[in-house]
C-alpha cells in the first residue's frame, strides 16, 4: 500500500451538474501527528471566500460542522452536538 506524503493540495473534480456552483467542500480538517491538535477549516455554504479556522488542542474541543459533531479531547471521542 502506498501513502501520499506531505500533500499540498486538495482537488475537487466537478461534474456536469455541479460545475456551475461553488465547490461543495465546506470543511477540511488537519490532524497533527506530533501533538494533540486538530485544525478545522470551515467555509460557510455558498460563501466561497468566507473561511474560518478553529483549533482544538489537548484537553479542548472543536466543532466539526460537516459531521454534526464536536471532537472533545477530554472524552477522546467525537460526540453529537
Amino acid at each position: 500500500m502506498s501513502t501520499a506524503l506531505n500533500p499540498i493540495v486538495l482537488v475537487e473534480v466537478t461534474s456536469d451538474s455541479s460545475e456551475d456552483y461553488d465547490p461543495s467542500i465546506e470543511e477540511y480538517i488537519v490532524v497533527a501527528h506530533r501533538e494533540r491538535r486538530i485544525t478545522v477549516h470551515h467555509r460557510r455554504p455558498g460563501q466561497a471566500e468566507d473561511w474560518s479556522a478553529t483549533v482544538g488542542v489537548r484537553g479542548g474541543s472543536v466543532e466539526i460542522h460537516s459531521l454534526g459533531t464536536i471532537f472533545d479531547d477530554r472524552r477522546g471521542l467525537p460526540r453529537a452536538r
